[in-house]
C-alpha cells in the first residue's frame, strides 16, 4: 500500500540517515512540528498529566516518539507504525538525530486500529498526522479510550481542521473547474483514496470525540498548525 512504498517515499523531507539529519531538523522546525508538540506537553504540564506511559499511535519513522521520550517524566514510549520501512530503517536515526532515548523506545510494527494492549495500559496516547487518515474514526477512538488510563489524555499533532478561508477557496476551485456550485462540505472535502486523507472541521473534532466522553480543547498556535488535547469529560460516567 501506500505507506510501504519505499520507493515512493526515498525523496521525501523525513527520509533520512545519519548523514543528512539535518534535513529533517529543518523540515520539522519549517512545519513547526517542535512548535506543536512544545505546545501540547506545556498544556499536560500544567494541568498535571506530563508523565507514565506513552503510545505513539502512527509513529511514522518516530519523531514524535523522540520528543516524547526526552521528557524526564515519562518512562516508556510504545511507538506503533505500520510502514515497515519507517519503524525499521528510518526510526533508528531519526530519534538520534533528535537526542530521543532509545531505552524508553519500544517499536512495534502493526496498526493503531488495533492495539494489542491491555485496557488502560496508557496515560497519553499521542497521534502526529496520523489521525485524519484513519477511514474510521470512530473505531479508532473506541480503541484509544480502552487503552488509556482513567485520567489519560489524548494529543493531536499534525491536524489541520479546515476553516472558513479553505472552505472559500475550495468552493472558488470547485467553481472554476467544474463550473457549478457544490454547497455540502463533503463534496468540497472528498476523502483521498491515494494517501488516506480525511478532513474535518473544527467542530467535526469535536463532535467525534463528544460522543466517545472527550472534552476538546484546540491549543493556540500559528495557523494552520493546530494540536488538540482530548481529556475524559467530568460528565462522562
Amino acid at each position: 500500500n501506500f505507506w510501504n512504498d519505499e520507493e515512493a517515499e526515498r525523496g521525501k523531507e523525513w527520509w533520512i540517515t545519519e548523514e543528512n539529519h539535518q534535513k529533517l531538523l529543518a523540515y520539522l522546525k519549517e512545519a513547526n512540528a517542535y512548535e506543536e508538540f512544545s505546545v501540547a506537553a506545556e498544556k499536560l504540564r500544567a494541568d498535571g498529566r506530563l508523565g507514565g506511559r506513552v503510545l505513539e499511535a502512527g509513529a511514522g519513522t518516530c519523531w514524535s516518539a523522540a520528543l516524547w521520550s526526552r521528557v524526564p517524566e515519562i518512562v516508556r514510549v510504545d511507538a506503533v507504525e505500520l510502514s515497515w520501512h519507517r519503524i525499521s530503517t528510518l526510526a533508528s536515526p531519526t530519534i538520534k538525530a533528535l537526542d530521543g532515548d532509545p531505552k524508553k523506545i519500544n517499536r512495534i510494527f502493526g496498526s493503531f486500529t488495533d492495539i494489542r494492549r491491555p485496557d488502560a495500559t496508557y496515560d497519553i496516547i499521542s497521534m502526529a498526522a496520523a489521525f485524519h487518515h484513519c477511514e474510521d474514526p470512530v473505531g479508532l477512538i473506541a480503541e484509544l479510550d480502552r487503552c488509556l488510563t482513567r485520567d489519560g489524555v489524548i494529543v493531536l499533532l499534525g491536524e489541520r481542521p479546515v476553516g472558513a478561508a479553505m472552505i472559500a477557496r475550495r468552493f472558488a476551485a470547485s467553481l472554476v473547474k467544474r463550473g457549478k456550485l457544490h454547497l455540502s462540505f463533503s463534496s468540497l472535502f472528498a476523502p483521498v483514496p491515494e494517501i488516506g486523507d480525511h478532513y474535518y472541521r473544527p467542530k467535526d473534532y469535536v463532535r467525534l470525540f463528544s460522543a466517545a466522553g472527550f472534552d476538546v480543547e484546540f491549543l493556540p498556535i500559528r495557523q494552520p498548525n493546530c494540536a488538540i488535547v482530548a481529556t475524559r469529560s467530568d460528565k462522562r460516567t
